[in-house]
């Protein structure tokens, strides 16, 4: 390889090192940040399923009650509804986990191995040659 090549490359893999040494951090922080969303989010959603299906056993007695019947098919209505949304919610957050979260992480990690490679090889480009950084 030319001097020239050499230092350009070598150059350019320190300026993409010293950016994602800035920009990692920050990026495991809300990959990290979000994966503790997502555990409160399932710690949540469980705690109104049992909530609300309370609510609807509720409900189902006060059906049974000529005085209370609008208070029950409200209190099942409620229970209902909110079923529905968790369940729409649960979605949305497979989603961003799915999405987002997951290919973050491993965009991440790849491009910390492809620097680690790149300036460990003495052949600098020809050993990585093919191998390129993630999109992130």
């Amino acid at each position: 390889m030319a001097p020239e090549m050499d230092q350009f490359y070598r150059s350019t893999m320190a300026i993409y090192k010293s950016i994602m040494e800035q920009f990692n951090p920050a990026l495991e922080n809300l990959v990290y940040l979000g994966n503790n969303y997502l555990r409160a989010f399932h710690a949540l959603s469980e705690a109104a399923e049992v909530y609300f299906s309370a609510i609807q056993k509720i409900g189902e007695r006060a059906l049974q009650s000529p005085t209370s019947q609008i208070l029950g098919e409200i209190l099942v209505q409620m229970s209902d509804t909110q079923r529905h949304l968790n369940s729409d919610l649960e979605v949305v957050v497979q989603t961003f986990h799915g999405g987002l979260l997951q290919h973050m992480e491993k965009n991440t990690k790849l491009d910390m191995q492809f620097i680690k490679v790149s300036l460990a090889s003495p052949l600098g480009p020809q050993l990585t040659a093919g191998r390129t950084p993630s999109p992130i």
